[in-house]
């Protein structure tokens, strides 16, 4: 499977001051964010850019929804 990279996003880690980037679908799919409507949608959408039904953008977007609804 392919990790389908996209522009870098910075998320807060638990440890205050400590940031992790992630720049792949593969990379935000692994990515441990409480469930919620977004985080499911934005799972769904990094699946299918795995998949090569989406493009990397749309599901870095998604990823992106999902982080700032969850605080990071």
């Amino acid at each position: 499977m392919e990790e389908r990279y996209f522009k870098e996003v910075r998320i807060m880690t638990s440890h205050p001051g400590r940031m992790r980037v992630v720049n792949s679908a593969l990379q935000a799919a692994d990515w441990p964010i409480e469930q919620s409507e977004i985080l499911t949608a934005a799972k769904h959408a990094l699946l299918a850019c795995l998949e090569g039904n989406l493009s990397p953008g749309s599901a870095r977007f998604a990823f992106i929804q999902a982080a700032k609804e969850a605080g990071n």
